[in-house]
């Protein structure tokens, strides 16, 4: 996959989603809605997209300019269908040695995806991968987790739930009716698609690591705590940019395709923070890449639930090299 990819995220018809009746950050991807700003444009005209609809009311050079970039949309749709790998269809035991990794998506719109550098005491693992949603007025993960843990681990769960359902797919026939193409009914859906296709790479790394923790046979706390007590928080203090941002959040299942696709360890939740182009130029890259897991009351903090995470950053090279840091759990509410 490449690095950067290009596309416009605006908040052209984005209708908000009610996902929690305690706190509304999230708008969901299903139905394709979601929202980024908070103006809500005028609805389109019948049979007409937002851009066309738009250009009623516009100053002839908007309109030049919605043109422009309407131009370079279906560029960028025709250079990701031609750099997209093939896809596969696999079944346990097949030989992975296959063009590019293998990707099955599923009539909820999440997707599997196969992990492509695993190591033991896995001969396979795969990624399950919920369809995303786009987190309102944050321009950093640690925002988004802060808010996480303001409400109590329980409703939290069940608010993630709910809105990013998955359905099960252990022992799941992976050419069976479940198993169905899923396309991106607007132009921001395609976006956001673009987004979380191009981070799978590092998703891979940190569900491992993940794994790790959730095993305990990760580096103890006390030292990558050390090393990482500023580096997520201290994004909170670099949002303030000429270009825009977007996080996603994704739930991932970790799953063996040898033991008929059953779970391995605890569900995760993914995000990433995605910078988008100056101007309206259609264009975005991926700033960071993180995964969350909860203590599912196995232990506590001081008699308290918590939640770990570890994030991918980028070194800032061409390569789209990065580094993996653990960072300090956070505690949720004391329950009463």
């Amino acid at each position: 996959m490449s690095n950067k990819k290009t596309k416009k995220c605006t908040s052209d018809s984005i209708a908000p989603f009610n996902w929690c009746t305690l706190h509304r950050f999230f708008f969901s991807m299903r139905g394709g809605t979601h929202k980024l700003q908070s103006t809500r444009p005028p609805p389109p005209l019948p049979d007409q997209s937002p851009l066309t609809a738009a250009r009623v009311s516009l100053s002839p050079d908007l309109k030049k300019r919605l043109r422009d970039l309407e131009r370079d949309l279906d560029r960028l749709k025709a250079r990701i269908i031609r750099e997209k790998p093939p896809a596969k269809m696999w079944l346990p035991g097949e030989d992975k040695e296959v063009a590019g990794p293998a990707v099955v998506r599923f009539q909820d719109g999440s997707f599997l995806h196969e992990i492509t550098k695993v190591g033991k005491p896995w001969e396979r693992l795969c990624m399950h991968v919920s369809l995303p949603t786009v987190a309102e007025d944050v321009t950093t993960a640690a925002e988004v987790l802060h808010r996480m843990t303001t409400i109590k681990m329980d409703d939290l769960c069940r608010c993630l739930m709910s809105l990013m359902p998955m359905i099960d797919i252990t022992g799941i026939e992976l050419t069976g009716s479940d198993s169905q193409p899923y396309h991106a009914s607007t132009e921001l859906d395609f976006l956001i698609e673009s987004i979380l296709f191009d981070s799978v790479k590092k998703f891979e790394e940190l569900v491992l690591e993940g794994l790790k923790l959730q095993m305990g046979t990760t580096t103890t706390r006390s030292s990558l705590t050390a090393v990482a007590g500023t580096d997520l928080e201290a994004a909170l203090s670099e949002s303030t940019t000429s270009r825009d941002w977007v996080v996603l959040v994704v739930l991932i299942h970790v799953r063996d395709p040898t033991e008929d696709l059953g779970t391995v360890g605890e569900l995760m939740i993914g995000l990433i923070e995605a910078q988008l182009g100056e101007n309206g130029a259609l264009q975005f890259d991926i700033e960071g890449v993180h995964v969350a897991g909860l203590n599912l009351g196995r232990h506590k903090i001081d008699g308290r639930d918590f939640m770990w995470s570890a994030s991918w950053k980028c070194c800032g090279g061409s390569d789209g090299s990065g580094s993996i840091t653990r960072n300090p759990d956070r505690l949720f509410p004391c329950s009463i």
